[in-house]
């Protein structure tokens, strides 16, 4: 008797064991459908339920309108290749000069920076380090 109780207690520990193993992996190997929405016009579409929770970082978009309020050593914000910078504290520590970035504050500087360090990779990891957002196509 007492190996029968032995055995029927292992015989059902290895079925819950298996049966929470299966459900795990089912869990796991699960691939997302396709959610259908329903538009007004042009019928369904189709489109893939997101499979991450992580976020992209969120990219602020400036105008020129606004790039033009930070437009002195107070606020500094200028825009190079299409990128918003804020460069007002590069204003005092830039090896050239306090007013070659004054000059590019509130504008589009990248005729100036490019003309002054165009390929140069140093001023351009530099410049990266101030990157706030782009600018408005």
């Amino acid at each position: 008797m007492k190996y029968i109780l032995i055995i029927v207690t292992l015989f059902a520990a290895g079925v819950v064991g298996y049966a929470i193993f299966e459900k795990q992996e089912i869990v796991e190997n699960t691939t997302p459908r396709p959610v259908v929405i329903n538009e007004e016009v042009g019928g369904s579409q189709t489109k893939p339920v997101a499979t991450s929770t992580e976020t992209k970082p969120v990219v602020k978009i400036f105008s020129m309108v606004e790039i033009a309020l930070h437009a002195d050593a107070t606020s500094c914000y200028s825009v190079v290749n299409g990128a918003v910078y804020d460069l007002t504290n590069w204003i005092a520590k830039h090896p050239g000069g306090q007013q070659a970035i004054k000059g590019l504050c509130g504008k589009d500087g990248t005729s100036a920076f490019t003309g002054k360090h165009g390929g140069d990779a140093r001023p351009e990891t530099t410049l990266a380090t101030f990157k706030i957002g782009v600018l408005a196509q």
